[in-house]
């Protein structure tokens, strides 16, 4: 399962907001620069975590981008679902119309376990965890 660079992206954005105080904001201009992820691109990669409540923004002088609730309350699955939906290894896994082989096919049980199995190891990672880890050397 390769997840898009956008939802890479928004992992790199939620990780340095994580690392900061619950509230604390950023400027998008500082936040696009630490996390490498190209200042016009920024606002497609914030929108849907803003929308999932992830993120909060705020316009103005004052304003910026912070974490919109407490990192230890955010997964890695939260992220991913926020920018992807329920990502699918095939789209005949959730779609049995999309295959006429799907009602008797012999992987979608085993493909439906790994792809379980991929989302509940996320759900395991929370923001507030990682971010306290140091970076490989």
């Amino acid at each position: 399962m390769q997840l898009t660079r956008t939802t890479d992206y928004a992992l790199r954005v939620a990780l340095a907001l994580a690392a900061r105080p619950l509230g604390v904001r950023m400027t998008r201009d500082a936040l696009a620069a630490e996390t490498d992820v190209p200042a016009p691109y920024l606002r497609k990669v914030l929108r849907p975590l803003v929308r999932a409540g992830i993120v909060r923004t705020r316009r103005g002088v004052r304003g910026g981008v912070a974490l919109g609730r407490d990192a230890s309350s955010v997964t890695l699955r939260d992220v991913v679902m926020a920018m992807e939906g329920r990502p699918a290894l095939r789209p005949c896994l959730h779609d049995v119309l999309s295959c006429k082989r799907s009602p008797a096919c012999a992987l979608r049980p085993a493909l439906l376990e790994v792809e379980r199995a991929f989302l509940a190891s996320l759900a395991l990672h929370d923001l507030a965890s990682l971010s306290r880890r140091p970076a490989p050397a």
